[in-house]
């Protein structure tokens, strides 16, 4: 339960980054508290998402990969429904803009994971070296 919290708070963290930034890109300076509030709902789901195809089955990764890609374009297609924002559904700009936005954070994450394991097998060759 304790894993499925932390995701849920780190997809959050994750899909306000790329909401801002989005905003941003497409000049926006508002959002209501209700668009803000699905952002953060489908975002957290995300992260859920993630933890359980990743971590708590027990797929073949690439079968995990592309069932979060699919699970992951759905949540984002409900989003845009629930937001109106209709001309984003499921358009072949949307597809494009949104596997570059997955691409985008998969590199991401491949390298802060990269540099979590390298900091934990330095510690781990400092104490051997004790």
């Amino acid at each position: 339960m304790k894993a499925i919290v932390k995701s849920f708070i780190y997809g959050v963290g994750i899909g306000t980054i790329i909401s801002f930034f989005n905003y941003l890109f497409h000049g926006l300076t508002s959002i209501s508290v209700f668009t803000l509030g699905t952002v953060g709902l489908c975002s957290g789901l995300i992260g859920v998402v993630s933890v359980v195809l990743f971590d708590l089955l027990s797929l073949e990764y690439r079968l995990s990969f592309i069932l979060h890609y699919v699970m992951t374009l759905l949540i984002i297609i409900v989003m845009n429904m629930v937001n109106g924002w209709n001309a984003y559904l499921l358009s072949l700009k949307t597809l494009i803009n949104f596997t570059i936005i997955y691409v985008i954070v998969w590199l991401v994450e491949i390298w802060m994971n990269h540099n979590k394991v390298n900091r934990i097998n330095e510690k781990l060759q400092a104490r051997k070296k004790r």
